[in-house]
């Protein structure tokens, strides 16, 4: 089913999951197998957000008034003016709530799964691996 999410809940998905997926390395079960198909689509996802910041930051940053080439630190990093890093930061936090749609895959036959996870896996995973669960 197709669903949206924005790219933070999906990097906290994607930190939950790894987390999940190492505690029950020894027991392979639905929910890992879930975890995994719902995270391929994870790779793609994150190239587009990670595109986008860059873009973003490339946008806001100093360049060099004659040569037009990115200024940068000693240590290679890129500079910002203090108004081309507060633009940057607003454009940051609405890049990381932005909506971009993706496919759940919440298995069948799962609920003695549910009820082992924690609070925060739970919310993390609702909608998306497991069923959408209430808000408390």
């Amino acid at each position: 089913m197709k669903i949206s999410k924005t790219y933070l809940q999906l990097i906290i998905f994607n930190q939950v999951s790894a987390a999940y997926l190492e505690k029950n390395k020894e027991t392979e079960n639905k929910l890992c197998s879930a975890i995994k198909q719902f995270s391929k689509q994870l790779t793609k996802i994150f190239e587009e957000y990670n595109d986008e910041r860059d873009t973003r930051q490339l946008n806001n940053c100093s360049v060099d008034e004659k040569t037009k080439v990115i200024l940068k630190d000693d240590k290679g990093n890129r500079q910002f003016t203090v108004e081309g890093e507060k633009k940057l930061k607003g454009e940051l936090r609405e890049l990381i709530n932005k909506q971009v749609e993706c496919h759940s895959r919440i298995p069948e036959g799962i609920d003695e799964l549910i009820v082992t996870l924690t609070d925060i896996e739970k919310e993390t995973f609702s909608g998306i691996v497991i069923p959408e669960q209430p808000s408390e």
